[in-house]
């Protein structure tokens, strides 16, 4: 019996990754990245990964450049930029991104306030209609009951015309 069941060779590709960075911007504290690396190995349909190193850059001196690179070629494309370029693009990024949901927000509660005054308008005008209902009401009931005293007053009337 073979020593690992069922064995198979197979063909891939394997690779290391970028998986996760972390940028920490702690007040008072010099400003670093921390990227976490993974090797990925590709069997046909199926991709597995495996994180198994860091490397952590400490934004100590503003002015250091590093070349861009082209992701799909992996080649430089003869670009730099610097530890302070990119800090500035990391907290431009920050701040739209805050804009732009905060703009969100914005935009979700005054839409929550707007249904919350058309329901109160709804329900004020259901209050105004249920009043002049019982207005309505009580002025038809105040007539019929005029209309009763009128009736009984002229039988009683007539009755003692009646008996005299």
């Amino acid at each position: 019996m073979p020593q690992n069941y069922r064995q198979t060779n197979l063909s891939g590709v394997s690779y290391r990754r970028c998986m996760r960075f972390v940028a920490e911007n702690s007040f008072g504290q010099t400003p670093t990245v921390h990227f976490l690396e993974e090797d990925r190995v590709v069997l046909g349909d199926k991709s597995i990964g495996n994180q198994v190193d860091s490397i952590i850059v400490q934004f100590v001196d503003p002015q250091k450049k590093f070349p861009l690179i082209n992701q799909e070629t992996g080649e430089e494309t003869g670009k730099t930029m610097t530890h302070a370029e990119f800090h500035q693009a990391c907290a431009s990024l920050y701040l739209s991104s805050a804009k732009e949901r905060d703009e969100k927000a914005l935009a979700m509660e005054l839409s929550v306030k707007a249904d919350a005054a058309a329901v109160e308008k709804q329900r004020q005008e259901m209050a105004a209609l249920k009043l002049k209902q019982a207005e309505e009401a009580k002025a038809a009931a105040d007539k019929q009951a005029a209309d009763a005293k009128a009736d009984l007053d002229k039988l009683n009337s007539a009755s003692k015309q009646g008996q005299q």
